[in-house]
């Protein structure tokens, strides 16, 4: 399963039900553990329902037992502002990504976007240079978009974790996980350990 980038559709049976549960949680400061970093915003507290949902609707889809690693939801606007790292892979989590659209809105072009750095030529972080990435991260002129996903409403993103990709657009948009830019991001390994 190793490149993959793929969408699905109606991801949750009852949208509504997830999306009500999921933004009614508490979104707040979170210092994750894999990079010392603080993400504002974070909903880490999900309802056990839609945890297992998650795993078990990731694992029909990866046709087979995932292992998560982590699942939150995460909103992006003006309260929260941009996210730590602007461009990024999410490998030091686990092997993939899933990011389920929960807002109900998504302009055109919000979503995630996909990048190849222009001077390391790479599209995931297997063989980059840490430093000029980390250098690199917020300045989107050292990078050329690869592949977009559109955000929509109850639709899954997954993709290897190693792939540099940022959340669109920079900054979210409202001021309120009711209003604002919401993603539910499980990182998973494929498996059961």
């Amino acid at each position: 399963m190793k490149p993959v980038i793929a969408t699905f559709d109606d991801f949750f049976d009852e949208p509504l039900v997830a999306q009500k549960e999921i933004l009614d949680g508490n979104f707040e400061n979170f210092v994750s553990p894999w990079d010392g970093v603080t993400y504002p915003g974070i909903n880490q507290n999900l309802p056990d329902w839609v945890k297992e949902y998650v795993i078990e609707r990731l694992s029909a889809i990866v046709g087979g037992p995932i292992a998560p690693v982590a699942i939150f939801a995460r909103v992006t606007s003006a309260a929260t502002g941009a996210a730590p790292h602007r461009i990024h892979s999410d490998r030091l989590m686990a092997e993939f990504s899933a990011h389920i659209y929960i807002s109900g809105f998504w302009p055109e072009g919000a979503g995630t976007t996909f990048w190849t750095h222009v001077s390391e030529g790479h599209v995931h972080d297997d063989h980059t240079d840490v430093a000029t990435i980390t250098r690199d991260m917020h300045d989107a002129s050292q990078w050329e978009r690869s592949i977009a996903c559109q955000g929509a409403f109850n639709r899954v993103l997954i993709h290897d974790a190693s792939f540099y990709h940022s959340a669109e657009p920079v900054g979210g948009w409202g001021d309120s996980p009711q209003n604002g830019r919401v993603v539910v991001t499980c990182f998973f390994n494929k498996g059961s350990k």
